[in-house]
């Protein structure tokens, strides 16, 4: 999927997309690019397209048409110039020839992984029933900065098991005007209802947990709107979640609906949690409804990139490997756990506000005892905390506080604000070491990969003030006493790194991922590079370090002279390559109790 990268480029003197990536076809419907209509582009898109997602890229202007993407046409972008410019139209509804609420779509996407940024798709027919504007039966859809505008049904979520995530939209309709038995996730988005109605009618099968979860969403309406409800069910175990919305007066006391069907009540599943505004309170909701703790709300997290999963991973080195497993996130005895705990609250960005979560794990009992923070994977764009579970919890039962947690990835923010996070994630583990029965003189981080650069980069600078970023725990030093890095390189500036981002950036291709975090190729932000190199950053009070490694040679980056450097300051390193092993070796056997047993040496040794 794309994601912002705020450089421009230009071609025959025309703004290309935000998003940075390489431009396959140009819709104008003025005749000025490769095809008039947007329909006509997405045939021509490879059918299954492997790799690199094909990127359709629309000039502002108005197309009249009933858009359809097909199930085979999938890894595929779509994106207006400008959310107001871009209108894709049509006006079908539902008793026009008898045709159904299912046809009326002026867009269906039926393909998986498509990404839709900068449209207004509408639907015009007015206040004579169903008539729905998106209809989305792929998986994996992704809608930005969208304005999804109608009036009854206007998105449709029409596939059970599909999963679908709406980001900074603005959706208008009246009656049951986002629907289906998806899973969907909207966040940051404005819900604006025109009518005394119903907001959501989710029809989520029993055996499928997550319904409609809106997160941070503000809630508004027409001004002759007195009495709306939240939601009610379209079938019996219909699943609702509205969390840390805003609701308007007019929502009616009762909040849910039944749909006149009191067996409703014993399996629909509707709740909220911490909404706030004159519609929040909860006093008046029906009982079938409940309001979530902050340990359920916590388990409600948006991974904003999947491509980097234990599943996709182990689907890609099982080809080669077929004798690895995965390893499975079993909680050994004797081991308690403390999930979804905010650690810190970002506040200072334009999308509004976002929680840092961590997750603790540690025997069951009252010894004061080192912690370890471990940081996830993912090329700072994808991963999460969840991927350094087992390997916490292993931890643990060797008598460690172990602590997963959670950093901005390149969507939210790009270097050095990960940094930052973790840097407040250990601060955060100080001011609650006497909570937890943590050892203050005896915390580690460890990382994966980009965790462990990350990881490496938090050690090396301990009482650098340029990473000393002030924030509510600006009192309370982030220095760790050990480091262990696992196959994270050490230094960015390379021939190999530097040349694959400018030639990137001479051919107009999508930016390497190290090179979307820099903010730029060398050649732009040299010190970008530099400063995220922890081999630049080699002091006295750098932490010691256990570099435990593949055998691919590319994720060694720095290591070596790292290590000459902190010989200099007489600083205790370790390494352990392990043979013919894959990059992500740390999650799979028959290497993972490998991984442990030397972290666990390493840490006896420095702790």
């Amino acid at each position: 999927m794309a994601y912002r990268y705020w450089l421009l480029f230009f071609l025959s003197f025309i703004l290309l997309p935000a998003s940075g990536q390489r431009v396959n076809y140009i819709v104008d419907a003025g005749g000025g690019g490769d095809f008039r209509t947007i329909q006509e582009a997405v045939y021509a898109v490879r059918d299954f397209k492997p790799g690199e997602p094909a990127f359709i890229f629309i000039r502002n202007g108005t197309y009249n048409e009933k858009l359809v993407v097909p199930a085979y046409k999938c890894n595929l972008i779509l994106e207006g110039e400008s959310a107001q410019g871009v209108v894709i139209t049509s006006n079908d509804y539902a008793s026009l020839n008898g045709m159904g609420t299912f046809r009326t779509y002026t867009v269906f996407i039926g393909g998986s992984d498509i990404e839709l940024i900068n449209l207004t798709i509408q639907n015009t027919a007015g206040r004579v029933g169903q008539a729905v504007a998106l209809h989305i039966e792929g998986d994996r859809v992704v809608v930005r900065d969208c304005r999804l505008l109608g009036n009854q049904d206007t998105v449709f979520l029409g596939r059970e098991g599909a999963r679908q995530t709406f980001l900074d939209c603005y959706i208008e309709g009246m009656t049951d005007f986002i629907f289906g038995p998806s899973t969907a996730w909207f966040e940051r988005c404005i819900i604006h209802c025109k009518s005394n109605s119903y907001i959501t009618a989710a029809s989520t099968p029993r055996n499928i947990q997550h319904g409609l979860i809106f997160k941070n969403c503000r809630i508004t309406t027409a001004d002759e709107v007195t009495s709306l409800y939240l939601g009610r069910p379209w079938r019996e175990y219909g699943m609702t979640l509205f969390m840390e919305c805003e609701l308007p007066a007019a929502i009616n006391p009762a909040g849910w609906h039944n749909w006149s069907n009191p067996g409703n009540e014993r399996t629909a599943r509707y709740a909220e949690y911490r909404n706030y505004g004159p519609g929040a309170d909860t006093t008046g909701r029906v009982a079938w409804s409940r309001q979530l703790t902050d340990r359920e709300a916590a388990a409600y997290r948006l991974a904003r990139d999947t491509s980097y999963t234990v599943y996709q991973t182990y689907v890609k080195e099982s080809k080669s490997r077929p004798y690895i497993e995965p390893v499975r996130p079993e909680l050994p005895a004797g081991v308690r756990a403390w999930e979804g705990l905010v650690y810190s609250v970002i506040t200072d960005r334009p999308a509004g506000i976002r929680e840092l979560h961590l997750d603790i794990y540690r025997p069951d009992d009252r010894r004061t005892l080192p912690a370890v923070l471990m940081v996830h994977g993912g090329g700072w764009n994808s991963g999460d905390l969840t991927m350094q579970v087992p390997l916490a919890r292993m931890l643990a039962a060797r008598g460690y506080v172990t602590i997963p947690v959670e950093y901005r990835l390149i969507p939210d923010a790009l270097y050095p604000a990960a940094v930052y996070d973790l840097k407040d994630a250990v601060r955060w583990v100080r001011e609650n070491a006497e909570r937890f029965d943590i050892d203050t003189a005896r915390i580690a981080i460890s990382g994966c990969s980009a965790g462990g650069q990350l990881a490496n980069l938090v050690g090396t600078t301990n009482g650098d003030s340029a990473y000393e970023y002030v924030r509510r725990y600006f009192h309370v030093t982030s220095d760790v006493q050990a480091v262990i890095n696992i196959d994270g390189i050490s230094d960015f500036i390379t021939p190999e790194t530097v040349g694959r981002a400018q030639e990137a950036r001479d051919r107009n291709l999508t930016p390497p991922v190290d090179m979307q975090w820099l903010g730029g190729t060398y050649a732009e932000r040299p010190d970008n590079w530099r400063a995220a190199s922890p081999v630049y950053h080699v002091g006295p009070r750098s932490a010691p370090v256990c570099f435990i490694n593949s055998s691919l040679e590319r994720f060694h980056q720095g290591r070596d002279e790292q290590i000459a450097l902190m010989d200099r300051y007489d600083i205790y390193t370790e390494v352990h390559t392990l043979d013919d092993t894959p990059h992500t070796f740390w999650l799979f056997h028959p290497w993972f109790g490998t991984t442990v047993e030397i972290m666990d040496g390493f840490l006896k040794k420095v702790l």
